[in-house]
C-alpha cells in the first residue's frame, strides 16, 4: 500500500482484481496511522466480497545516509566519496556524507563494496578510520539523502529487532486488525523466538511470523530460521545488494528448498512486474521468472513498487493474479 493504493475506491478495485493481503510497513507513519489503515483494508475488502490478510512489516535497523537538501547529486567514477558518523561533520559540496548509524562503521574493510540505494552508486571502500570510511566510486553513479546504506561483507549485519521494532511489534500484537508481522533482517533463529517472545509478553494471540531473508547470514541461516517461522520471505530486493547481485537467484532457491524441507510456505517479492511501468503487459523476464517461482512453490506474491507508486497498481495485481491461474500448480494441472 502506498500513495497510488491509498484510496478506498482504488483499494475496492484492488481487491476486486484479485488481491489477498497488503503490507503495511512501519519504517513510516505512526502506530496509530497504520492501525487505521488496517482497518480500512478490512473493510474495503468485504465491500467486495473478499478478505484482506494484514501483514504489519516492521523496519529493523534500516541504515541510511543522513539528511542534507542536494537531490540527485552526481557523481563521477573514482570520485572520492568520505562517509562518516552522525556526529561529524559533513560537506556535500565535498563530497563527505553523512550516515545515520555508528555501528555501520564498524565492520568495514579495505575492499568491501558500498551500495547506496537500490544500486545507484557503488563505492570501494579505500581506508577505513573511527567514524570515518573514504571510498571511490567504481562508476558514475547519483546519490540521493535519506537512502539505504550496505557493505558487502560478512561482518555488516543490521539488528532485526530496534527498540522502534520493539515497541512497534508489542502495538502490532495487542490488535486483531493485524494477521501477520513481517521481521526484518532476519539473520538466526533466536530472531524470531525473540519476537515470539515479545508477543506472548504482552498478548494471548498465535500471530504469525514472516522471517523477512534479506541479509548474507540470514541466507546461510535459513534452514534453522525455516524451523522456527511461520512464514519466509524472499526480500530480493535487499538480497541483491548484500551479496553480489549474481547469487541472487541461487540465494531465493536457497530460501525455496527449505520452505519446502520444512512445510513452511514463501513469499517472493521485489521487482515483480515493474515491467509495467512502460508496457501494456509485463516484460518476458518478469513472465518466466514468476511461472518458475510459482511452479516451484512459492505461497504468495508481494507486490512494492508497483501497487505503491506504479503507474498501473490495478493492471499489476491482474496480471499477477493471471499467471498465478495459469502456474500456481495446485489450480493449473
Amino acid at each position: 500500500m502506498g500513495p497510488k493504493t491509498d484510496d478506498d475506491n482504488m483499494l475496492r478495485h484492488a481487491f476486486a482484481a484479485g488481491a489477498t493481503g497488503c503490507r503495511l510497513t512501519f519504517s513510516f507513519g505512526t502506530q496509530e496511522l497504520q492501525l487505521q489503515r488496517a482497518q480500512r483494508l478490512k473493510h474495503c475488502a468485504k465491500a467486495v466480497s473478499r478478505e484482506c490478510f494484514v501483514v504489519a512489516d516492521l523496519a529493523g535497523e534500516k541504515i541510511r545516509l543522513g539528511n542534507f537538501e542536494t537531490n540527485n547529486l552526481q557523481i563521477k567514477s573514482g570520485a572520492v566519496i568520505t562517509l562518516v558518523a552522525p556526529k561529524r561533520k559533513f560537506c556535500v559540496e565535498e563530497l563527505v556524507l553523512p550516515v545515520n548509524s555508528d555501528s555501520f562503521f564498524a565492520g568495514a574493510e579495505v575492499g568491501n563494496n558500498v551500495i547506496l540505494g537500490d544500486g545507484s552508486a557503488v563505492l570501494e571502500v579505500k581506508t577505513v578510520l573511527p567514524g570515518e570510511i573514504k571510498t571511490q566510486a567504481l562508476s558514475d553513479g547519483v546519490i540521493n539523502p535519506n537512502r539505504g546504506v550496505v557493505i558487502q561483507n560478512q561482518h555488516f549485519n543490521p539488528s532485526s529487532l530496534t527498540d522502534k521494532d520493539i515497541s512497534d511489534l508489542k502495538f502490532i500484537a495487542q490488535s486483531s486488525a493485524f494477521d501477520a508481522v513481517a521481521i526484518s533482517f532476519v539473520s538466526s533463529a533466536e530472531d524470531v523466538i525473540r519476537a515470539r517472545n515479545i508477543i506472548n509478553s504482552v498478548s494471548g494471540r498465535q500471530i504469525p511470523i514472516i522471517a523477512k531473508l534479506e541479509t548474507k547470514v540470514g541466507i546461510e541461516n535459513v534452514n534453522e530460521i525455516a524451523d522456527t517461522a511461520d512464514f519466509l520471505m524472499a526480500a530480493r530486493g535487499d538480497l541483491a545488494l548484500f551479496m553480489p547481485w549474481t547469487e541472487l537467484p541461487a540465494s531465493v532457491s536457497k530460501i525455496q528448498r527449505a520452505a519446502k524441507e520444512k512445510q513452511k510456505p514463501w513469499v517472493l517479492a521485489t521487482q515483480v512486474v515493474e515491467g509495467l511501468e512502460r508496457f501494456e503487459f509485463p516484460t518476458r523476464a518478469e513472465i518466466c521468472d514468476l511461472a518458475q517461482w510459482l511452479t516451484r512453490g512459492t505461497s504468495g506474491i508481494m507486490l512494492s513498487y508497483e501497487t505503491a507508486f506504479g503507474p498501473k497498481p490495478i493492471s499489476a495485481i491482474m496480471a499477477v493474479t493471471s499467471m498465478t491461474k495459469r502456474w500456481d500448480p495446485a489450480r493449473s494441472y
